[in-house]
């Protein structure tokens, strides 16, 4: 039986918006184990015990759990041997690696910043919405209208995507002098700060660090939040631009907070 909409709702809530199927929930559980423990099996008697494992999954009915695991058996994402071993496959890592990106390697910074201005034909706003959204989706923000920045060079994703879908009009991109434009690497690190909205983001941050800095890993662990710590952290570095560290302004608490969860959740 498909998941209904309230169900996804309160699956978005618990999962801080990261996802809003049970199936992923217990994807996700089976890659964290791997990643922190290098474990990639979980022995469930009678295939319905997962609430044992963690304080989120006790959310869900065991019809819910029995249906979300058939349903990744059936997609190839986990394995279930005859003595009810759950083994999570190497399909299975790369879907949930994709999706909460908590071993994405820092991209190595030229000292550049580029622009990218773009003039797309009104006819074509479905190829541009998503050009749009590609762009946000690897580190460019916007300045003004069809005008946006990046620290990364972005020739080879837009040339990529042009080629794919024949996005018609002009689009140029261009190296900003960041010694001539701006005075000191404060009002560089400012701008962008405003520009990519990391004011919000640091926020978020900051409630992560006001809620596990304190806790104890034994009292993490008696609580089982694994997944909790996991999706709060996730839904907040799904939306850092991951600019590089020369452009960020000392406040910035993303580094502090990546550190807290890994101790956090390798005690876990």
């Amino acid at each position: 039986m498909p998941t209904n909409s309230k169900q996804k709702d309160k699956i978005r809530e618990l999962t801080f918006g990261t996802t809003d199927g049970v199936s992923n929930v217990l994807l996700y559980f089976l890659y964290i184990n791997k990643l922190v423990h290098s474990r990639n099996v979980m022995h469930i008697p009678g295939m319905c015990d997962f609430n044992q494992a963690d304080y989120l999954l006790t959310k869900f009915a065991k019809t819910q759990i029995r249906r979300a695991l058939y349903s990744l058996i059936q997609q190839g994402l986990v394995d279930n041997s005859a003595d009810r071993t759950i083994t999570i496959t190497k399909l299975g890592k790369t879907k949930a690696r994709t999706k909460l990106q908590l071993e994405v390697e820092p991209k190595p910074w030229k000292g550049k910043l580029y622009l990218i201005n773009y003039d797309i034909p009104t006819k074509a706003n479905s190829k541009r919405v998503m050009f749009q959204r590609l762009l946000l989706k690897h580190n460019a923000a916007m300045l003004q209208n069809s005008v946006y920045i990046t620290p990364y060079n972005p020739s080879p994703i837009i040339q990529k995507f042009s080629k794919k879908y024949s996005l018609p009009g002009e689009i140029l991109i261009s190296i900003l002098d960041i010694k001539s434009t701006f005075q000191t690497a404060v009002e560089v690190r400012s701008i962008l700060w405003k520009v990519f909205k990391l004011e919000e983001l640091n926020q978020r941050y900051a409630q992560f660090l006001d809620s596990y800095a304190g806790l104890s890993s034994e009292s993490i662990q008696n609580k089982k939040l694994t997944l909790s710590i996991t999706f709060q952290y996730a839904s907040i570095r799904k939306d850092d631009p991951a600019l590089p560290s020369q452009l960020l302004l000392e406040r910035y608490l993303g580094f502090e907070a990546t550190k807290l969860f890994h101790k956090l959740i390798t005690h876990l």
